[in-house]
């Protein structure tokens, strides 16, 4: 009588990851904890830094040639980790190998860039999911718990400042891991990505049209005092980038 077979193991979603910054290396922390996805290549115009990402995380393939890389591995999804203005002349490679994307933010350098990236992905039949992990970080989600249940009034403006960092509260880049596993478990599973790509399109029109209104964008350190402001923030303040 012949043994009944086994479950089978579901096939291994192959990832790449374009750009070896040092916001890589969280992706790659939350890529290798999901058991259904292997990296199988990085890629970076610096081969360096190409180079050093796939010997610290024991990545076979390393290239400087987006091109390639695409050709030469097949992703079945590349995580575009470069700055904003390469990622729509990377999603049409990945839109022409049929990869689904996820695209740190600021999703694109225009809104026109960003809706291009929209239209090619629906052309080649792939997901899009922009990176907007803060919208999973338990601090976030219970800021909109408090908005939505009324607790705080009619919100006219807000600041943010990243405090679990410096005490420990929160682990860092908690709502990263969380998305990008609800990404994978949407692709399992023949769903829409956990935020629209057209929340992506928003995010990068309100930034041209704040560039537009003469406020330039400025990255900011998080700061480490528990102390509170003694006035109140007027409105239009903490837009920061």
């Amino acid at each position: 009588m012949a043994a009944e077979a086994g479950p089978t193991e579901p096939l291994r979603l192959r990832v790449a990851l374009v750009g070896c910054g040092r916001i890589s290396a969280y992706h790659v922390a939350a890529l290798t904890a999901l058991r259904d996805v292997e990296i199988v290549a990085v890629c970076d115009v610096d081969e360096k830094s190409a180079r050093e990402a796939a010997t610290r995380h024991g990545i076979r393939g390393c290239y400087t040639d987006a091109v390639a890389m695409f050709r030469e591995t097949r992703p079945d999804a590349v995580h575009l980790l470069t700055p904003p203005g390469s990622h729509l002349p990377l999603a049409r490679l990945a839109a022409k190998y049929g990869a689904h994307m996820y695209i740190e933010q600021p999703f694109a350098a225009t809104e026109a860039e960003a809706r291009a990236i929209l239209e090619l992905a629906r052309e080649a039949g792939v997901q899009v999911c922009p990176s907007h992990s803060r919208l999973f970080d338990p601090v976030f989600a219970e800021a909109c718990r408090r908005i939505q249940a009324g607790e705080i009034g009619r919100v006219l403006s807000g600041t943010g400042t990243l405090l679990g960092i410096a005490t420990g509260k929160v682990k860092r880049h908690q709502g990263l891991r969380t998305i990008i596993e609800r990404f994978y478990q949407s692709l399992r599973d023949g769903l829409p990505p956990p935020v629209s790509p057209e929340e992506g399109v928003l995010n990068v029109r309100l930034m041209d049209q704040i560039k537009q209104a003469g406020k330039p964008f400025r990255k900011q350190r998080p700061e480490l005092s528990l102390q509170r402001s003694a006035t109140r923030p007027r409105p239009g303040a903490g837009l920061t980038w």
